[in-house]
Order: C-alpha cells, then structure tokens, then sequence
C-alpha cells in the first residue's frame, strides 16, 4: 500500500475503499445520512471506550502510589 516516488512514501488507496466510494454515489440522501451517523456512533463509543480505559489505569496507579506511599 506505501511506495516511493520521488523520495516520498505514498499511501496508496485499496480496491475496497474505492467499490465504497463507487457505491456512495448511487446511494440516497435517507441512507447517505444514517450510514453517517452510523459511523458517527462508532467513533464515538471507540472514544468512549478508550475514556473507560484510561480511568481505569488511573485508577491503578493511584492504587500503586499509595501502596508505594505506606511502606
């Protein structure tokens, strides 16, 4: 997918990127926006989970630190 070309790296788009893209155009205005919010939704509990796990770890440090901290 990255090649040289000219002393640059070039991403180079896949076969199934552009059957998408292909697919968009014939699609109406109805399905073009719930596939949108469909991905917005996505996004948003990846975010979300990556959120639950950072609280987590800190969570766990704190446990660390005051373990650490009474010795």
């Amino acid at each position: 997918m990255y090649e040289e070309f000219e002393g640059r790296t070039v991403h180079h788009m896949g076969q199934h990127k552009w059957a998408e893209m292909a697919i968009w155009e014939t699609l109406d205005e109805a399905t073009k926006k719930k596939i949108m919010l469909r991905k917005i939704d996505r996004k948003i509990k990846r975010r979300e989970f990556r959120i639950e796990m950072l609280k987590d770890k800190i969570e766990t440090l704190k446990m660390m630190k005051q373990a650490i901290g009474k010795k």
